[in-house]
């Protein structure tokens, strides 16, 4: 078994869109939400039925807050911001920093963005991104 884990093990990166895709490092990441997928529950209950019957239904991708210090010029900030105004969808990455390296991948959508630029401390931007897809979990032999 391996040895846990903490945030600061993970890097979180974005695709590039080409095909093959390759993925690049988003270093301005300082803190991304829970990732993850949920399935309602669907009701089968019948008039036979002693007791409530459910099954999973389909999977749905979370809400992730993904916020990032904000730097003039940085690409990647436009990049998201850009996909919020086009209404495109972006190929993710978490990943492990440890070889051998476990990878969660996954598209969104942008759903919404804020910058924060308090006086006298840091400026941060929040992206809202929605899963869009399966979350694949490839994990590292």
């Amino acid at each position: 078994m391996g040895e846990e884990t903490i945030g600061n093990d993970f890097k979180f990166q974005l695709g590039n869109g080409a095909s093959p895709e390759l993925f690049e490092d988003f270093c301005a990441v300082i803190d991304v939400g829970e990732l993850g997928e949920e399935s309602p529950l669907v009701r089968l209950t019948s008039l036979c039925d002693d007791v409530e019957r459910y099954r999973a239904g389909l999977a749905d991708g979370l809400e992730i807050p993904l916020q990032a210090n904000f730097a003039q010029g940085d690409e990647q900030i436009r990049v998201l911001y850009e996909a919020f105004k086009a209404k495109t969808e972006l190929n993710f990455r978490l990943v492990t920093k440890a070889s051998p390296m476990d990878s969660f991948a996954f598209t969104s959508i942008v759903r919404g963005w804020r910058i924060s630029p308090p006086v006298g401390d840091r400026t941060t931007v929040t992206f809202t991104l929605k899963i869009v897809s399966e979350v694949v979990w490839d994990e590292a032999a």
